[in-house]
């Protein structure tokens, strides 16, 4: 198996571990906070990921 390959398999998995932990995440953080805060959390955190991985 190639390399690319190896990194396209392993892009899926981690994809797979972020969505499929998600439900349950967020099950157990709109417990000690409201829905709406916990997305506009959610959302910040992932912009500032994909703002240090993009290096703007």
């Amino acid at each position: 198996m190639n390399k690319s390959m190896v990194y396209a398999y392993t892009g899926v998995v981690i994809t797979m571990l972020f969505w499929g932990s998600a439900f349950n995440a967020m099950s157990y953080v709109i417990q000690y906070m409201p829905p709406l805060s916990a997305a506009a959390e959610r959302f910040t955190i992932a912009s500032l990921g994909l703002f240090i991985l993009l290096q703007l």
